[in-house]
C-alpha cells in the first residue's frame, strides 16, 4: 500500500508539473504571450464645482469605461538550470472599442488636479511653502512675458520705423536699433530696463500694436531697479538652485548670506521689495492667479477621460517638469518603443522546475531584488523618484503606478507571498506596493474546475490605530500611515501627490469620511465592489477574479491653506478620484486543461483504492483460507511430536 501511495503521488506530481511548471520557451510562450483582459474604469466627476468652490459638498457622478489590458513578456533568459526565467514586460491600457475611444475623447471630467497636488507637495507641503518653492518658476514666466514683449516690440520695427520718419539699421540687434526701438544698448539690457523701470514701456507709449502687462517691478512694489539689478534679479529668481539658496537667506534673516548675492548685482537695500514681489505677488497674484487659472491648472480642472487615464499638458508642469503621464502611468506604443528608452521593466521568477512551491514567484522586479527601505524606487519612465524630501510618512517603501495588475495575468498565486497556506496566501499587490493577505471564504467552481475563494483580510486596508504621534500597529507599521480605517495612504503618486488606496467609493470607512463630505457615492456592495481570487488549490492556478481599489488624493486643511472654503466639515478630504474594476475569468482551453489533470488525479486515486482494494482482499482471502483449511504440519514436526511423547 506504502509503495502504491508512492507511485500514484508521482502520478499526480508529474501531471501537476506539466500544467505548472514553466521551463521551456514554448511553455513561457503559452503562459507569458498575448495576455488580455477586461479592464474597466470607474471616474468619479464633480457636478457642482460652482457650488464646492463656495464652500458645498462635492456632487460625485460615477462614470464607467471598458477598457482592455494587454501584457506581452519576451526575451526570456533561463538561469539556474532552467530553474529562474528572466524577461522584459511591456503592456498597455487600451479602449476596448471604437465607441469607448470616442467617449474618452469627447467626454469631461471635473476633478482634482494632481500637478497641482504634486507642486504643492513637492516645495514644502503647504500652499504658503510652494508660494516659496514655486517662486523661480513665477519669476521664469515674469521674464518670458517680458522677453515675449521684447520679442513683439523687435519685430514690430518697421512700423516703429515708419511711425518715426527715420531709417534704422537692417540688423535688430544693433546697438543702434536697439538704443531707437528701446532706450538700450542691447535687448538684455532692454529686459532689465523694461522691468526694472518701465521705460521700454513709456518710449513706445504711442505705439498701437505693443502690449504690455503690470507685471514689472515698480508697479508691484513702487519702487524702481536699475537695468542690472533687474537683470540680476531675474536671472537670480529664475534659477531654481540660486532662488532656493537666496529664499532660505531671506526667510533666515542670514544678512551674511544675502550678501553673497552682492556680487551678482542685487542690492540689500531691496530686500523689503524683493520679498513682497518673490512672495506675495509673483507666486499668487500672477503665476496661480493669471499663467495657470488660464490654463486650467488650478486645485480642480476640467480634462477629458483620455487626459485622465493617460495624462495631459498642464501649465503648471511645463514650468516644473517633462509632462504628466495619468493615474494608468507611463505607456510605450510598442515593446520597440519601450525598448529605446529601456526602463527597468526587467523580471524574473522561479520556473517551478525545482520545485512546485515556488512556481511564480518573482526573485527580480522592475530589475530590483528589494522593495523595503528602498531611498528611490524605479519608474515605468525610466526615471527613479526619491523619497526623501516627503513629510509625515512614516515609509517610503511604497508606489503608485499601476504596472500591472495582480490577478489572472500570470494565472497563478502572484510574486512575494510569504508561503502557501490552505487556509490563506500573502500576494503582491502593484497598485499598493506592498504584501497583502487573502483569506479563505468559500469553495467556489468555475467552470467545472474546483476552487477556492479568497477575499482580502481587514488588515489589507487598515489604517486603525494610526495617527501623526501614535505610530500604526506592529503589523502595519512598515507600509500604513495615518488614516481612518480601510484607507491605505500612499507616500507620494506620479509628481508627488499624497494619494490613498481604498475601497470602491470609499467603502468600508466611516460615513464621516463618506455621506457627510460627499454626495453621490453609493453604498459599497461587496458582490459589485470586492475583491476576491478564485484559486485552483492543486496548482495554484488564478481560475477567476476580481481586483477592484480606488484611488484618492488625501487633501488636508494645513496644506491647502488657501481652499479653507473645502474643509468647513471636516480638516482632511479623501477625495475619490476613480476606481478600476480589473477582471477575468480562466478561458475554456485553460478550463479543460485544469480539468484533465483532476481527471488524472481522479483515476490515479481510483486506481490506488482499486489496488489497495484487491490487495487488501487477497490478504484477506489468504488469512480466511488458512483458518478454514489449516496447513498439514510438516515431517520434522510430526518426529518432533513422537520424540516428546516417548520421553
Amino acid at each position: 500500500g506504502a509503495c502504491i501511495s508512492v507511485v500514484v503521488e508521482m502520478v499526480i506530481e508529474s501531471a501537476v508539473r506539466a500544467s505548472v511548471a514553466m521551463d521551456t520557451n514554448d511553455e513561457f510562450d503559452e503562459a507569458m504571450r498575448g495576455i488580455q483582459s477586461p479592464y474597466y474604469t470607474h471616474i468619479w466627476n464633480i457636478t457642482n464645482l460652482a457650488q464646492v468652490l463656495e464652500g458645498e459638498k462635492p456632487a460625485l457622478s460615477q462614470v464607467t469605461y471598458r477598457m482592455r489590458y494587454t501584457e506581452e513578456n519576451y526575451a526570456p533568459r533561463w538561469r539556474d538550470g532552467r530553474r529562474e526565467v528572466e524577461y522584459r514586460s511591456w503592456w498597455a491600457y487600451e479602449p476596448f472599442d471604437d465607441e469607448t475611444a470616442s467617449r474618452l475623447d469627447a467626454e469631461r471630467i471635473v476633478q482634482v488636479n494632481p500637478v497641482y497636488l504634486g507642486i504643492v507637495a513637492a516645495f514644502g507641503g503647504t500652499e504658503p511653502d510652494a508660494d516659496y518653492g514655486i517662486s523661480y518658476l513665477a519669476v521664469t514666466a515674469i521674464a518670458q512675458t517680458v522677453e515675449s514683449y521684447l520679442d513683439n516690440l523687435r519685430n514690430s520695427s518697421m512700423s516703429l520705423n515708419l511711425a518715426r520718419g527715420g531709417s534704422l539699421s537692417d540688423d535688430p540687434d544693433s546697438p543702434e536699433y536697439v538704443r531707437r526701438v528701446a532706450g538700450a544698448d542691447s535687448w538684455y539690457e532692454a529686459r532689465g530696463a523694461q522691468f526694472g523701470n518701465s521705460s521700454v514701456t513709456r518710449l513706445n507709449e504711442q505705439n498701437c500694436c505693443v502690449e504690455s502687462f503690470p507685471i514689472e517691478f515698480p508697479v508691484v512694489t513702487g519702487l524702481t531697479l536699475s537695468p542690472d539689478e533687474a537683470n540680476a534679479f531675474l536671472d537670480t529668481f529664475s534659477n531654481q538652485t540660486r532662488s532656493y539658496s537666496f529664499i532660505a537667506s531671506l526667510l533666515a534673516s542670514d544678512v551674511g548670506a544675502i550678501s553673497l548675492y552682492a556680487d551678482a548685482g542685487l542690492s540689500l537695500t531691496t530686500l523689503a521689495q524683493y520679498i513682497d514681489y518673490l512672495f506675495s505677488y509673483a507666486p499668487r497674484d500672477y503665476f496661480v492667479d493669471y499663467v495657470l487659472a488660464s490654463g486650467n491648472s488650478g486645485l480642480f480642472t476640467t480634462r477629458s477621460p483620455r487626459e485622465v487615464l493617460f495624462g495631459y499638458r498642464d501649465t503648471f508642469f511645463e514650468y516644473y517638469a517633462a509632462s504628466y503621464s495619468g493615474i494608468l502611468g507611463v505607456q510605450y506604443a510598442s515593446k520597440e518603443a519601450q525598448d529605446r528608452v529601456n526602463p527597468p521593466l526587467i523580471y524574473a521568477q522561479k520556473t517551478g522546475k525545482a520545485t512546485l512551491k515556488r512556481a511564480g514567484t518573482y526573485t527580480l522586479w522592475r530589475n530590483t531584488t528589494m522593495m523595503a527601505n528602498r531611498p528611490d524606487i524605479p519608474l515605468k519612465s525610466g526615471e527613479r523618484y526619491s523619497c526623501e524630501s516627503l513629510q509625515h510618512y512614516e515609509s517610503c517603501r511604497i508606489w503608485l503606478d499601476p504596472v500591472r495588475p495582480t490577478g489572472l495575468t500570470y494565472k497563478r498565486v502572484e510574486p512575494f507571498r510569504e508561503g502557501k497556506r490552505k487556509r490563506s496566501y500573502v500576494l503582491w499587490i502593484p497598485e499598493l506596493m506592498r504584501p497583502v493577505s487573502v483569506v479563505f471564504e468559500k469553495d467556489e467552481t468555475i467552470k467545472g474546475v474546483r476552487g477556492r475563494k479568497y477575499v482580502p483580510a481587514d488588515s489589507a486596508l487598515l489604517s486603525a490605530n494610526c495617527s501623526a504621534t501614535t505610530p500604526c500597529n506592529p503589523d502595519n507599521a512598515n507600509y500604513r500611515m495615518w488614516g481612518p480605517s480601510y484607507h491605505a495612504s500612499m507616500a507620494t503618486t506620479q509628481g508627488g501627490v499624497p494619494a490613498s488606496v481604498t475601497h470602491p467609493a470609499l467603502g468600508k470607512m466611516d460615513n464621516r469620511y463618506r455621506h457627510d463630505l460627499f454626495d453621490g457615492l453609493p453604498e459599497y456592495e461587496e458582490s459589485s465592489m470586492g475583491t476576491y481570487v478564485v484559486i485552483e488549490p492543486l496548482t495554484g492556478f488564478f481560475i477567476k477574479g476580481h481586483k477592484r481599489l480606488q484611488y484618492s488624493f488625501d487633501l488636508h486643511a494645513t496644506s491647502l491653506t488657501y481652499h479653507s472654503h473645502l474643509f468647513r466639515r471636516a480638516s482632511s478630504l479623501y477625495f475619490p478620484y476613480l476606481w478600476f474594476d480589473d477582471t477575468d475569468t480562466i478561458d475554456d482551453a485553460d478550463a479543460e486543461h485544469l480539468r484533465r489533470v483532476y481527471s488524472s488525479r481522479l483515476h490515479a486515486k481510483i486506481w490506488t483504492a482499486i489496488l489497495v482494494f484487491l490487495g487488501s482482499l487477497c490478504l484477506c482471502g489468504t488469512l480466511v483460507y488458512d483458518r478454514v483449511f489449516p496447513p498439514a504440519p510438516r515431517q520434522d514436526q510430526e518426529d518432533l511430536l513422537e520424540v516428546d511423547t516417548s520421553a
